[in-house]
């Protein structure tokens, strides 16, 4: 088997083959040539090459999302290195075992005048799980060490995260020599028991009542199981969000629309929150209402979520005791409250949803209600995240939801749907997104050539207006630089790409083209084309009829 002279380079490809990682991220370039040859030369990896590193981070992250477990993402030196920041940075806030390699000059060269030299070491510090660097010529022995180091870190639950490994390499850095096998490499089982919760530290008084936050999480049988009875049986309220993984006829859904409208609706004494960032702030302003609320944050690895309440504990989370940290029993009254809320803002939602005609909320609740059995929607974040939470999702419970919430930002979430896509291949796939995102993350259609289909529907609303809602109700002045008006459409997007193209500009052509899409086995993107006027005004959705204030 052809490889690399750089002893690195061919220590870090027979850990990975030994460690049972498959999936390899590579980005064309000089200075990582040891490690493309590599990778590219052995059968037992899967290798992606993509062009645009900001991407590749993305798609890799897609594929650690989708599997649970780590894939590589490799770059030249100098700013190629950097553009893996923002995949960096949202694998960090997610809890995913993404690793990054990058290739890098020799110590003796940086901020010496070389070409693409940049001080590569701690570029990702602030949002790093682990971060190691591996000289060119270490001796086995010493690659050993180090690699158990690297080994017990993603064997660890409650510390496992991303990891950046930086490599310097020296030229030349095209010799090559034939070798047959790997090394081998022997490490101990550090780190990959987790430690038994004492759940002494929750305390369940008779008569109180206890609120579940389930927010953004890897959905959990043990976990699923324990709330399905919680909820049947001991009287739980959970809200839930789309992407957390649970559903239930009886899971709180629509938050938003009942603390908005219900001033009086029983609080709870007691707060649990599992998974990692709310997407309602409405429910986190109502919590921090309310000082004297006991927030127990439960979590695999440890953090300090302190600024809900002045009552605050960490409680280490482990699926194997769930039973003994999770056992307490609510008022029937607490229950029935916040059922009678959900019922009331649902009814609401129905009403509102059928007086609407082509507006962006009819239309995604319209796609969540017909889509498929079994499809999974990557939701873009900004306003589509949001619109795909207040549907009535939990009536569909076959459908996935997924989402990168770790820091919430729009870049590189059709990337990461790629990456997820191109290793999860049972029903339909579709991501969600609004205009600029689209417009923003078009370079990601570059990396179609490694699925077989996917359905991207666009929201254009010609500008994005999600500022606009936040900011309904201020008088600011000039804002127009809120908004990036544009008159573009995407269909020379689509045949750029070689895409099918499909658009609507009303109700009766969408209700047409929709069921084109749905029936298409082809990759393709659908431009649900939003006029000026047709546009949901939030707080419209959100104030009560006058019926019902």
């Amino acid at each position: 088997m052809l490889v690399s002279n750089k002893k690195s380079a061919l220590f870090i490809k027979s850990y990975c083959k030994q460690a049972g990682i498959e999936h390899i991220v590579l980005c064309p370039g000089s200075r990582n040539l040891p490690l493309i040859v590599n990778f590219s030369n052995d059968p037992h990896f899967k290798v992606y090459s993509i062009i645009d590193e900001r991407i590749a981070g993305f798609f890799a992250l897609g594929i650690v999302k989708a599997l649970r477990k780590p894939a590589l993402v490799i770059t030249t030196s100098g700013s190629a290195a950097v553009n893996l920041a923002p995949a960096m940075v949202e694998a960090y806030y997610q809890r995913l075992p993404l690793i990054a390699i990058t290739a890098d000059r020799p110590a003796s060269f940086i901020n010496k005048g070389e070409n693409q030299t940049m001080l590569q070491r701690g570029i990702f510090s602030n949002f790093v799980g682990l971060e190691l660097e591996i000289e060119e010529k270490l001796e086995f022995e010493a690659f050993e060490m180090k690699i158990q180091v690297l080994h017990s870190f993603l064997g660890n639950p409650s510390q496992v995260n991303n990891v950046h490994i930086n490599l310097p390499f020296s030229e030349p850095l095209d010799k090559i020599e034939n070798i047959l096998g790997d090394y081998q490499f022997k490490w101990k089982a550090e780190g990959l028991k987790s430690k038994k919760t004492n759940a002494s530290k929750m305390h369940f008084a008779k008569g109180q009542n206890v609120m579940i936050y389930l927010s953004s999480s890897c959905a959990n049988e043990t976990l699923n199981k324990l709330l399905d009875l919680g909820v049947e049986n001991k009287n739980w309220v959970v809200i839930s969000e789309h992407h957390s993984g649970w559903y239930h006829p009886k899971g709180i859904t629509r938050i938003d629309a009942i603390l908005t409208r219900d001033k009086g609706i029983q609080k709870p004494d007691i707060l649990i929150t599992i998974g990692e960032t709310m997407l309602s702030k409405k429910f986190r302003n109502y919590i921090k209402s309310f000082q004297n609320i006991l927030h127990y944050d439960l979590s695999s690895y440890p953090r300090n979520w302190n600024n809900l309440t002045s009552k605050y504990q960490a409680i280490h989370l482990d699926y194997k005791h769930l039973n003994d940290i999770l056992d307490f029993e609510n008022t029937s009254f607490f229950q029935a409250a916040w059922l009678e809320a959900e019922k009331i803002a649902l009814d609401h939602h129905v009403l509102f949803v059928e007086n609407r005609d082509y507006t962006e909320f009819k239309l995604i609740e319209k796609i969540v209600n017909t889509i498929d059995r079994e499809s999974a929607i990557y939701w873009g974040n900004s306003s589509g995240v949001r619109y795909g939470n207040w549907t009535s999702w939990k009536f569909k419970p076959q459908l996935v939801h997924l989402a990168n919430r770790g820091v919430s930002g729009i870049d590189g979430v059709l990337a990461s749907a790629l990456g997820y896509r191109s290793v999860s291949i049972d029903g339909d796939f579709y991501c969600i997104l609004g205009d600029i995102s689209m417009l923003y993350e078009s370079n990601s259609l570059s990396a179609l050539s490694f699925i077989d289909r996917i359905k991207i529907i666009v929201i254009n609303n010609h500008g994005g207006k999600i500022f606009e809602q936040i900011h309904q109700s201020q008088h600011l002045g000039h804002t127009h630089a809120l908004v990036t008006p544009h008159k573009q459409n995407f269909e020379s997007l689509a045949k750029q790409f070689d895409l099918e193209y499909y658009i609507s500009r009303d109700l009766n052509s969408f209700s047409s083209q929709w069921e084109q899409v749905k029936a298409s086995p082809a990759k393709l993107i659908f431009e649900i084309n939003i006029g000026e006027n047709e546009t949901d005004l939030w707080e419209d959705y959100f104030r009560a009829p006058k019926n019902q204030e």
